[in-house]
């Protein structure tokens, strides 16, 4: 008798969406929840983050029309507005604040959007600036608010050295801050915080999530 393997569940949820059938992915997702423990950071990188990255590349290789990658992106931003609230630090243990956004000319947002979400596990207050930003705007948000921490997100590697120009410009007026990068465009890179200037650049979202808090105790101190 064979057994079939299980669908990864990313691909299963692709399947669902490119189906059109959005309850049985937030099925799946909810499935997926409650057999890690309601882990929020697995289901963006074990489901939502590689089941994106799939989208791509069957849109690229025109195996599904743009409208379907529209649609399955904006169930995903569903499911992140929905599901990332559950693990924010309550409000009185808010112990920093961060400007997130994506690197200027890029129209990823969705892996910003779950970044975020780790960042305020780890007590920070979050202004998220999105995408479409320029760079001069975000350097002088970034000391207006007296943000602590910038969090970058560059998913095409064209968009790094505007990554690298926009961080030094904002060191530029805050020499303290903390940066945090990620996305694509770095991950194929041997020292990717050198190449545009960050203190640490998150391969995966556990990761972050597992890293974050001593990297600002690190660097701020405990809180008070």
């Amino acid at each position: 008798m064979t057994s079939t393997t299980p669908m990864p569940p990313h691909l299963a949820y692709f399947d669902r969406l490119v189906q059109l059938d959005r309850p049985g992915a937030m099925s799946l997702v909810e499935r997926f929840l409650v057999e890690h423990n309601g882990d929020v950071a697995s289901l963006y990188d074990e489901v939502l983050v590689p089941a994106l990255i799939h989208t791509g590349q069957e849109w690229q290789e025109d195996r599904i029309s743009v409208a379907h990658e529209h649609y399955i992106s904006e169930v995903t931003r569903d499911l992140i507005l929905r599901h990332g609230p559950r693990i924010w630090a309550r409000p009185d243990a808010i112990t920093g604040t961060a400007v997130a956004c994506c690197a200027p000319h890029e129209r990823h947002v969705l892996g910003l959007m779950m970044a975020s979400d780790i960042l305020r596990a780890a007590g920070l207050e979050v202004h998220l600036l999105g995408e479409g930003a320029p760079s001069e705007s975000i350097r002088d948000f970034v000391a207006e608010f007296r943000a602590s921490v910038l969090a970058l997100s560059v998913s095409l590697a064209e968009h790094l050295d505007e990554a690298a120009w926009l961080i030094s410009q904002s060191r530029s007026i805050s020499p303290s801050l903390l940066v945090i990068a990620g996305g694509r465009a770095l991950s194929g890179l041997d020292d990717p915080c050198s190449r545009i200037g960050a203190d640490f650049v998150a391969c995966d979202l556990r990761a972050l999530h597992r890293q974050l808090p001593a990297l600002l105790r690190n660097r701020f101190g405990s809180p008070s």
